[in-house]
């Protein structure tokens, strides 16, 4: 609540405004200095900070900056700018918390850019061991770029070759090209060699194999631009003692890879793909490939190993999906041609079916197997399989809530009047002689070859029908009976 009262009263009372403010120092030398409650322009240490200072010390040398900061650490920094002859900004350093030291700007142009910039939190005052910081500029007399030099080129086209030392650097060559409009060198296209072999520009674009009349490639205008030109064939490679990797375009092919370009390594190592220094994908040297496998290694025995989800195909958000095959996986072999693939199919809106094709015969050779390797045997022990005519088995016991079955046939022309219903005495007889129900298949067979789920629900249901008729007959047969006994026992009665 402290910090926010603080800011209200800072935006309101002194009319400071959040938004970025710019102030010019043109002068030889000077400070630049923000406090807890004062500062430069008038600019002090609170929150949300973005001010900048061009300074130019209205001479061409290079800036002598000193600093002493203390700030609060990777969140309020002050990051200073060289500022070449084109007057492109490149930075110089960025520092944040508490450090102090000595910096030299990159070009004799006597101009550098001090930025500002605080986030919402800031803490400072006696209370709090933040104070602000003071850069103080001035011209690097002692350290200026030498004005002497070996110059070559005619009136129209000159180079200059001079050499600078800068405070504890090792020396340096230094490579501009002469402005003749200016009359001036333009350092901002300068190139630097330094004594440890760094090659250094600071404009401008790089080309091997290119000439005067054919320069690297730009017509996208980009910033910058590097290309190694080859007629047929250029390679970029990048090695260590023992690791070679590089990028490579090659009008015929190479490696094995079709013509066009290709980048990996030409060493027995993987190649790996990186964003924000971490590492997404890798290529193993036996092909294998790993996406997001950072913290788990890919394992040799799989050519691709992915850790985390995997979508084929983009979401619509609108309901003009069209009808049919959309995105597809299909597993193919060298030698057997039949078709073996996993797919979405849209049927409409709203109506979507997921697909395994297996094959293209419905012989019943074309399978799709469900079962387990045991971990003990390695042996594969088949579960449940689906035929290609349509057929299914199961090893083991089905369950389900309800089972439909379609029949071909009812069995009410047992109820017929003409349907021949065997007598008692004939179906007494068939069973002690066969030992099972007529039309129904004995026990042995039933176990050797299983039954027609429909069939046998059909011919248990004729078998309860005849059974019907059975009893009807004896229901008649005692009633005969009951009424004969009745008449017996009338007689009897009225002697």
């Amino acid at each position: 609540m402290k910090k926010i009262l603080l800011f209200i009263a800072l935006f309101l009372g002194m009319g400071l405004s959040l938004q970025a403010q710019t102030y010019p120092m043109n002068v030889s030398s000077g400070t630049i200095s923000v406090g807890c409650s004062s500062g430069t322009n008038n600019v002090v240490y609170t929150n949300s900070v973005n001010v900048t200072w061009n300074v130019d010390i209205l001479q061409e040398k290079r800036v002598k900056i000193e600093y002493n900061i203390n700030t609060e650490a990777s969140y309020d920094k002050v990051t200073v700018y060289s500022i070449d002859a084109s007057g492109a900004a490149i930075q110089l350093f960025s520092k944040s918390g508490r450090q102090t030291g000595i910096s030299y700007s990159d070009f004799p142009t006597g101009k550098i850019r001090v930025v500002f910039i605080t986030d919402g939190s800031v803490s400072c005052g006696p209370s709090y061991p933040y104070t602000g910081f003071d850069i103080s500029f001035s011209a690097d007399d002692k350290h200026a770029y030498s004005p002497k030099g070996l110059i070559i080129g005619d009136s129209n086209h000159q180079y200059i070759f001079s050499s600078s030392w800068a405070p504890n650097d090792p020396p340096m060559v230094f490579i501009a090209p002469r402005d003749v409009v200016a009359s001036a060198w333009d350092w901002s296209k300068q190139i630097i060699i330094k004594n440890d072999g760094s090659l250094l520009t600071s404009a401008g674009n790089f080309g091997v194999g290119v000439s005067n009349t054919n320069l690297p490639e730009n017509s996208e205008s980009w910033n910058r631009v590097a290309e190694i030109r080859g007629s047929t064939d250029s390679k970029f490679i990048v090695t260590t003692n023992s690791i070679t990797s590089g990028l490579w375009s090659h009008n015929s092919g190479f490696y094995g890879a079709p013509a066009g370009g290709f980048t990996g390594t030409a060493s027995n190592h993987p190649f790996s793909f990186v964003t924000n220094k971490v590492n997404r994908m890798t290529i193993l040297a036996n092909g294998n490939v790993g996406i997001n496998t950072a913290n788990a290694p890919v394992q040799n025995i799989y050519k691709l190993t992915v850790n985390g989800d995997i979508q084929v195909g983009l979401y619509r958000g609108d309901q003009n999906v069209p009808t049919g095959y959309a995105n597809k996986i299909d597993f193919g072999a060298f030698e057997n041609t039949d078709p073996i693939w996993i797919a979405r199919y849209n049927s409409g809106p709203d109506a979507s079916e997921l697909r395994v094709n297996l094959g293209d015969g419905l012989d019943n050779k074309d399978r799709f197997v469900i079962g387990i390797t045991r971990w003990d045997t390695g042996q594969w022990n088949e579960s449940f399989s689906v035929l290609g005519s349509g057929d299914a088995e199961v090893a083991g016991t089905l369950r389900a809530k309800d089972i439909k079955v379609c029949l071909t046939q009812g069995c009410d022309f047992v109820f017929a009047e003409d349907y021949p219903l065997m007598k008692l005495n004939d179906l007494s007889d068939f069973i002690k002689t066969n030992r099972h129900l007529p039309e129904v298949a004995p026990a042995a067979q039933m176990e050797a070859d299983g039954i027609n789920l429909s069939e046998m629900q059909a011919k248990l249901l004729q078998k309860i029908e005849e059974l019907t008729l059975y009893v009807i007959q004896q229901d008649k047969a005692i009633e005969n009976l009951q009424k004969k006994n009745e008449e017996l026992e009338s007689r009897i009665n009225n002697r």
